[in-house]
């Protein structure tokens, strides 16, 4: 090591400190690749991503992370403010804002941000070669766009551990299928509730919570429920539509065909022949 190198110690815990969540601290100790957290609103579900991303950046000198919320509005809005809160400045080299590229002074990086209106934001997340990816309400990506970033994930460095980092609050979808209903080799969800962090939310959240929201809401948003959602609006109650996909149909007549037209917007037509 040069003789001009200077070392300084800098207590994270000043920042966040996990010991009073004990579900955060759990989905840092969690040796699995693929890690989802949170299942409801204020479970600490940001923070703690944004925060095993910076540990792994400083496990790993020369690490590149990135982290994502699915659009540069709701990233600036809600992640941006909490980045800027727990990343210690004493940590840092260089912050370039324009490019959103943040250098950390073991040469680590996270690249951050969302879709905005330009159109190569995407070609420029996916051109990176990333040790850990963190994905804020994953709920909000396809599963085509996490397996795309997923190809992204073989940053090469001596002993590095990668992992794939996502949170969300309960859905119907590819994140319910992947992580709740399916027992996936190195997978894991840790489930955090706002009864779980209470010590970092604002007195009486859960009672105005309780007073704002529907009951329904209520269970899937507070009390981290993934049977509550999808009702009253679905045409089909979702436990339904899943045995329906489960149940087994013998082989041979009738050959049946069905389709879901798509009008405007992403929405795909899906045409199914059974």
């Amino acid at each position: 090591m040069d003789s001009a190198t200077e070392y300084q110690t800098v207590d994270l815990s000043q920042h966040y400190d996990p010991r009073t969540n004990h579900k955060q601290m759990l989905f840092h100790e969690a040796p699995e690749i693929y890690k989802l957290f949170g299942g409801a609103m204020g479970g600490g579900k940001t923070g703690a991503l944004i925060n095993e991303g910076i540990q792994l950046n400083l496990d790993y000198f020369g690490n590149f992370g990135l982290l994502m919320r699915k659009t540069w509005p709701s990233f600036r809005d809600t992640v941006l403010p909490q980045l800027e809160k727990f990343l210690d400045t004493r940590l840092i080299a260089d912050w370039n804002r324009s490019e959103k590229l943040i250098t950390f002074k073991n040469l680590s990086r996270i690249r951050y941000g969302g879709t905005g209106d330009r159109p190569d934001d995407w070609e420029k997340f996916m051109s990176g070669e990333y040790g850990w990816i963190a994905l804020d309400q994953a709920e909000q990506f396809t599963e085509k766009e996490f397996m795309m970033l997923a190809t992204r994930w073989r940053l090469s460095l001596p002993g590095i551990h990668h992992f794939f980092l996502l949170s969300c609050n309960p859905n119907i979808g590819w994140i319910k299928e992947r992580f709740i209903e399916s027992n996936k080799k190195d997978h894991i969800f840790v489930p955090s509730l706002p009864t779980d962090n209470i010590a970092n939310l604002p007195p009486n959240y859960i009672a105005n919570m309780k007073e704002i929201l529907t009951p329904m809401l209520a269970k899937a948003l507070l009390e981290g429920d993934w049977e509550a959602v999808g009702e009253p609006d679905n045409v089909y109650n979702y436990i339904i539509v899943q045995a329906a996909k489960k149940r087994k149909l013998p082989a041979g007549l009738p050959v049946e065909i069905g389709g879901d037209i798509a009008r405007s917007g992403e929405d795909e037509t899906i045409i199914i022949l059974r």
